[in-house]
């Protein structure tokens, strides 16, 4: 009895780590899925504050930049809460409402260059194109998530 007693001992204690090792693993397969997950909203804030300086210089029009810089920060605010405890989300989202204050500010002295249909055929940013002829503008409003993904920016 004592050679069964230590055979269901040893069966038990294995199954009991296999879970143990099992909620460890899952535990990091989430962590990392977060981490990714963030890392590609990190990009695609940075190409959003680009996308906004550009547009910024662009268009006569203020509210474009404004529009993609309150995406950005709509992101960033997704960001957070799935990294509550991170100081650069904290830093970037500061970073992107005083961009959104700038661009508010209609009355700013602003740079604005000539962009035609004629240039749009060989710009490096064909999103930007589209975005300044109209192309992907719905209520005066860009359609930036529907737009960046197209491009591959």
């Amino acid at each position: 009895m004592s050679t069964l007693t230590l055979l269901v001992g040893c069966l038990a204690l294995a199954f009991l780590s296999l879970i143990i090792v099992s909620a460890a693993n899952q535990r990091q397969t989430r962590s990392r899925l977060i981490n990714r997950k963030v890392h590609q909203m990190k990009r695609r804030i940075d190409e959003l504050e680009e996308l906004a300086a550009t547009v910024d210089t662009l268009t006569e029009s203020p509210s474009i930049a404004e529009h993609i810089n309150d995406e950005a920060i709509e992101m960033i605010g997704a960001m957070m809460r799935l990294e509550p405890n991170s100081q650069t989300l904290s830093v970037t989202l500061q970073n992107a409402e005083q961009l959104a204050d700038t661009y508010r500010n209609h009355s700013r002295p602003r740079e604005i260059y000539s962009f035609t249909a004629q240039r749009c055929r060989y710009s490096a940013h064909p999103i930007l194109c589209s975005m300044i002829l109209g192309g992907f503008c719905v209520n005066d409003r860009p359609q930036v998530s529907l737009i960046l993904p197209k491009w591959n920016l």
